[in-house]
C-alpha cells in the first residue's frame, strides 16, 4: 500500500520560499560582518571582500537557481539544490587560489590565514546544505501544488546532462576535501584552508575525466539504479587508470613504473567522492517515469495520507542551519591549541616572559585567560592578536632580570614613539607619563631625555615596587642580556638593495621577522601608532637618499675615518680588500683589550712573555721585541680601530650608491610610491612634497600607506630640507661594535641588518 503526502498550498509554499529567502540574505550579511573582525589584516581587505561576497552571492543566487527549475521528484529538487549550494563553495575556493597571486601569497604570523578561508568555506557548505535542502522541499511542495498536470519533458540534451553530472562531482569533491580540511584542523596537523589546493585540482580533474561519463555511457532499458551506479564507477576507475598511466611518465619520471601502485592509493583516495557522485547522479537523474501527476489524482480515498511537515518548520529547520553554519564557521578560525579562548584569533605567536613585562608595560593586554598550562593573552592595541606563554615561560615569569628586561624595553618602545617636532603636543604629554611612570622622572626636552637614554639605558632594573626603573651600576664583566642592555634603534639607516620590490611584511600578512629578541619591535605588528612612526621614519631616510644628503654624509664619514679621497665604489672596494689591513685598522678593540688583560695576568711568566711576543708580531705586523712595548701600543685606542674598518666596508657595500637601474635613488623612488599616495618620478618632487606635507602626514586605513590631511598640488621653489626626521634615527643609540650604524653625523653606534620582503634593511643605534 502506497502512501500519499498531503502537502501545503502553492501560496504557503511560495511564502516559505520567499522568507527562507529573506532570512538567508540577512544572514550572509551578518556573516560577512562578522568575517572583517574575524579575518583580513591590512593589505588583504580587496582580497577579503571578493571572498566574503561568496556569502551574498550564494545567498540570492541559489535561491534564483533553485526557483527557475522543474523537477519531477522530490529526491531530486533536494539533490540538485543541495549540490548546487555545496558547489559554489568550491567555486569561490577556486577563486580564491586564481586571485592569490594578484594579491600576494597567503601567510600570516603564526602560519594562520589571514583571510580565514576555512570561515567562508565552512558557512558556505553548511549553509549551503542547509540552505539548498530546504529550498529544494519548498520548490518541490510549490511545483507538486500545482493544479495544471505537467506535461512530460524530453530527455535532457547531452549538454544538460554533462552540467547536472559536473555539478554533483564539484558539490561531492567540494564536501570530500572540506571534511579532510577540518579532521586535519582537529588533528591539530593544519589549518582550515589547506583544503583549497585540492578542490580545485580534484575537480578540474573530475570535470576532465568522470563528469562526461554520463553522456558517453547512456542509460540501458531495465537498468536498476544499482546497476547504474556501479556501471558508472567501472567507468570511472577504467578512465583514470588510462590517465594516470599516461601522465605517470611525466608526473613520476623514473618511476613512472611504479604507477600501478600509484593508481591502487589515488583510487583509494578518489573513491568516496567518486561514490558519492556517481550515487547522486542516479538519483537525482530525469526519467519519464517521474513525471509530475495532477494534484486530483496524487490523494485517494483507498491510500492512507501523511501530512507534510508545516513549510514554516522545514523554515526554521534551515535557520538553525544557518546558526550552526555561523558557529562551526567561528570555530573553524580558531587554532585548535587554544581552544574556545582562540576565538577571533587572526594571529597567534608564542612569547616569552621578557616579552610579556614589555607588553604590560607599554600598552597593556585586553585579556589574559589561563588555559591549561598556558597562558593566553592578547594587546590592547589588538585584541585579535593572541600570544601564548607556555608553561615553561609561565614559571620565569617572576624573574626579576626578565621583568626589567621587559620595563627596558617598554621604556625605550615609549620614547620611540615621541616625535622631536611635537615635544609640546598633547600625545607626547601622554607619552612622557608613561616614560614617567617607568623611568621615575620627566624631561624637559627631547635632547634631555635623549642624553639620559645614551647615558643610563644600559644600567636600568627594576626596582622592585610597581614598574619603575631603577638606575644602578652593574658588573659588566658578568655576562648580561645583550638584547636588553644593548638595544638598537629599529627605524635606523636602512638600504634597500637591487631585488625585486616586495611589500614590506609590517605592510602585509607577515610579521616583522627576525626580531623576537627585541620584543619592542613586535609592536610595529599589531599597533598602529609605532607603525606610523616607523613608516614615517622610513619615508624620511628614502627622501634623504633622493635628496643627496645619505651620499654626502657617506663620503664625509669614510673620508674622516680613512684619509682618502676615493669618489666611486670600486675605488672603496679595492681599499678595503687590502690583506693585511694597514694600520691602525689591523686589530680590533675588543682584541686589544682582550691582550691587555692577558699580559696584565700571565705577563711576568717568562715562557708566556716570550710566545706573546712572537703572536703579536705576527697578529700586529710590528717588530718590537719588548712586551712592555706591545702594553703600550696596545692602550692606545687609536692603534686599534679596527671595527672601524668592518663598519666602513659594510658602508661601501651596502650604502654607496651603485649605477642605474639600481642605484639607491631608483629603488628609493620605488619604495616611495609603495608606502606614500604619491606618483612623482622627480626627486625634487618628493623632496618638496616631504617639506611641505612632512608634519600632516597620516596612516591609510588599512595601514599600508602615508597619506595627507590635504592635497598637494605639486612642487614649488625647493626649500631647505626638514631635516629633524632625518636625524631622529639616531636617537637612544647603543655602542655595539658588532655591526655598523651608520649615524654619518657622528662616532657610528652599533647596529644590525634584516630583511623586509626581498629589500636589505640596515637597522641602526
Amino acid at each position: 500500500m502506497s502512501v500519499s503526502i498531503a502537502s501545503p498550498t502553492r501560496g504557503s509554499a511560495l511564502s516559505s520560499y520567499r522568507l527562507l529567502w529573506g532570512l538567508w540574505i540577512a544572514f550572509s550579511l551578518i556573516q560577512g560582518a562578522l568575517y572583517f573582525q574575524v579575518a583580513v589584516s591590512p593589505g588583504r581587505i580587496p582580497q577579503g571582500m571578493l571572498f566574503a561576497s561568496a556569502l551574498l552571492l550564494q545567498a540570492i543566487g541559489i535561491p534564483l537557481y533553485v526557483l527557475g527549475k522543474e523537477f519531477t521528484s522530490q529526491a531530486q529538487a533536494v539533490i540538485r539544490a543541495a549540490a548546487a549550494a555545496a558547489a559554489f563553495d568550491g567555486l569561490a575556493a577556486s577563486i580564491l587560489v586564481l586571485t592569490g597571486n594578484r594579491f600576494g601569497t597567503i601567510s600570516s604570523p603564526g602560519g594562520l590565514d589571514p583571510l580565514e578561508s576555512g570561515y567562508i568555506a565552512t558557512i558556505l557548505l553548511v549553509s549551503g546544505l542547509a540552505g539548498g535542502t530546504a529550498l529544494g522541499v519548498l520548490r518541490w511542495r510549490i511545483l507538486q501544488a500545482q493544479q495544471v498536470q505537467t506535461a512530460p519533458q524530453p530527455l535532457d540534451s547531452r549538454w544538460r546532462r554533462y552540467l547536472r553530472s559536473a555539478l554533483l562531482w564539484t558539490a561531492a569533491a567540494t564536501v570530500y576535501c572540506w571534511l579532510i580540511g577540518a579532521g586535519l584542523w582537529a588533528a591539530g596537523g593544519s589549518n582550515s584552508r589547506n583544503f583549497i589546493p585540492y578542490v580545485v585540482s580534484w575537480t578540474a580533474a573530475g570535470l576532465l575525466l568522470f563528469a562526461p561519463i554520463p553522456i558517453v555511457s547512456s542509460d540501458r532499458e531495465g537498468e536498476g539504479p544499482q546497476k547504474r551506479i556501479l556501471r558508472y564507477l567501472k567507468y570511472a576507475i577504467a578512465v583514470f587508470f588510462v590517465a594516470i598511466a599516461l601522465t605517470s611518465p611525466i608526473l613520476m619520471g623514473m618511476w613512472f613504473l611504479y604507477f600501478p601502485f600509484a593508481f591502487v592509493v589515488y583510487s583509494v583516495m578518489l573513491s568516496p567522492p567518486l561514490w558519492t557522485w556517481a550515487v547522486l547522479y542516479v538519483f537525482s537523474a530525469q526519467t519519464l517515469k517521474q513525471a509530475t501527476t495532477p494534484p486530483e489524482h496524487r490523494l485517494s480515498s483507498y491510500q492512507p495520507v501523511r501530512l507534510a511537515p508545516p513549510s514554516s518548520k522545514i523554515v526554521w529547520w534551515s535557520v538553525a542551519g544557518q546558526v550552526g553554519a555561523l558557529l562551526a564557521a567561528l570555530f573553524a578560525t580558531v587554532p585548535l591549541s587554544l581552544g574556545l579562548h582562540g576565538i577571533g584569533c587572526r594571529s597567534v605567536s608564542s612569547m616569552d616572559a621578557t616579552q610579556y613585562w614589555f607588553w604590560k608595560a607599554y600598552k597593556g593586554f585586553a585579556s589574559e585567560v589561563n588555559s591549561g598550562s598556558r597562558m593566553i593573552l592578547r594587546p590592547a592595541v589588538a585584541s585579535s592578536t593572541c600570544m601564548s606563554l607556555d608553561q615553561r615561560q609561565t614559571a620565569l615569569i617572576s624573574d626579576p632580570m626578565l621583568i626589567s628586561n621587559g620595563y627596558v624595553a617598554a621604556a625605550r618602545a615609549w620614547a620611540w614613539l615621541i616625535d622631536p617636532e611635537q615635544w609640546d603636543s598633547e600625545r607626547t604629554k601622554e607619552i612622557r607619563k608613561e616614560l614617567t611612570r617607568l623611568l621615575g622622572r620627566d624631561f624637559s626636552s627631547y635632547q634631555e631625555l635623549e642624553a639620559w637614554w645614551k647615558e643610563n639605558n644600559r644600567y636600568l632594573v627594576w626596582s622592585g615596587m610597581d614598574e619603575l626603573l631603577e638606575v644602578r651600576k652593574r658588573d659588566l664583566g658578568v655576562p648580561i642580556n645583550q638584547d636588553v642592555y644593548q638595544l638598537r634603534q629599529f627605524e635606523g639607516w636602512r638600504v634597500v638593495v637591487p631585488s625585486r620590490l616586495q611589500e614590506p611584511s609590517i605592510f602585509g600578512p607577515e610579521p616583522a621577522g627576525g626580531d623576537s629578541a627585541y620584543p619592542w619591535i613586535n609592536a610595529l605588528d599589531f599597533d598602529n601608532e609605532a607603525r606610523f612612526r616607523g613608516m614615517k621614519l622610513d619615508v624620511a631616510y628614502l627622501i634623504e637618499i633622493l635628496s643627496g644628503e645619505q651620499q654626502r654624509r657617506i663620503q664625509e664619514y669614510l673620508h674622516s675615518r680613512f684619509n682618502q679621497d676615493f669618489s666611486t665604489r670600486e675605488e672603496w672596494r679595492k681599499f678595503f680588500a687590502q690583506i693585511p689591513r694597514p694600520h691602525p685598522w689591523r686589530m680590533t678593540r675588543v682584541e686589544a683589550q682582550g691582550w691587555i688583560g692577558s699580559l696584565q695576568v700571565h705577563g711576568n711568566k717568562p715562557v708566556f712573555r716570550d710566545q706573546s711576543v712572537r703572536n703579536l708580531q705576527f697578529q700586529t705586523g710590528l717588530t718590537y721585541s719588548r712586551l712592555e712595548d706591545f702594553m703600550v701600543w696596545l692602550q692606545n685606542p687609536e692603534n686599534t680601530r679596527g671595527e672601524e674598518w668592518g663598519k666602513g666596508e659594510e658602508v661601501v657595500r651596502d650604502a654607496y650608491d651603485g649605477p642605474e637601474p639600481f642605484s639607491n635613488k631608483s629603488l628609493a623612488l620605488d619604495w616611495l610610491k609603495l608606502i606614500t599616495d604619491q606618483t612623482f618620478d622627480s626627486p625634487e618632487q618628493w623632496v618638496q612634497w616631504w617639506q611641505k606635507n612632512h608634519s600632516n602626514l597620516i596612516l591609510s586605513a588599512d595601514g599600508r600607506k602615508l597619506v595627507g590631511k590635504g592635497k598637494w598640488t605639486g612642487p614649488g621653489p625647493l626649500t631647505r630640507l626638514v631635516e629633524s626626521d632625518f636625524h631622529a634615527w639616531h636617537r637612544f643609540r647603543s655602542d655595539d661594535a658588532q655591526r655598523p650604524c651608520i649615524d654619518l653625523s657622528g662616532q657610528p653606534p652599533g647596529g644590525r641588518l634584516r630583511t623586509v620582503g626581498s629589500a636589505r634593511f640596515s637597522r641602526s643605534c
